[in-house]
């Protein structure tokens, strides 16, 4: 018999109601977090350390072309975003977001590989500049999300 239990709080499918039971809170006041990344591990890390203790709802995206889909209908506060993905990568979503009036107050997280590629001189042009290199450490980056969800 194999297990198909879900990887991630993130995966599982939850009404209204199992939402504000498991944060708390009502689910219309928690944060929402969208986190994409080409990486399965990286993105259940993620969603795991985001939902674990704090009142977060998360979604996932595996490139940036799930993601601007999803955008039409979870309007996430932060977007956590590698930036070298197939099909569409970090920078151009990151475009997209700034060029969309709906969508252009979406908090952004860059978490990269490639800490001193060209394209981050790019993102802190169009004014991303809170960048994290893989690996990075889980409970700095965690104080980072929570210190950008409570500004405005």
């Amino acid at each position: 018999m194999v297990d198909h239990k879900p990887k991630s709080i993130a995966e599982v499918p939850l009404s209204q109601e199992e939402l504000e039971v498991l944060v708390g809170l009502p689910a219309g006041n928690a944060f929402k977090i969208m986190v994409v990344d080409d990486d399965p591990d990286i993105r259940n890390l993620l969603s795991d350390a985001l939902t674990r203790d704090l009142p977060y709802l998360v979604e996932s995206a595996a490139n940036g072309i799930e993601a601007s889909i999803r955008l039409g209908t979870f309007k996430p506060d932060l977007l956590i975003l590698d930036i070298f993905m197939p099909e569409m990568d970090g920078l151009e979503l990151c475009r997209v977001i700034k060029a969309d009036p709906e969508l252009n107050q979406i908090k952004v997280i860059i978490i990269t590989g490639h800490p001193d590629h060209p394209k981050l001189n790019q993102l802190a042009e169009l004014g991303y500049t809170d960048i994290f290199a893989k690996p990075f450490n889980l409970k700095k980056f965690l104080k980072t999300v929570d210190t950008r969800l409570q500004t405005s």
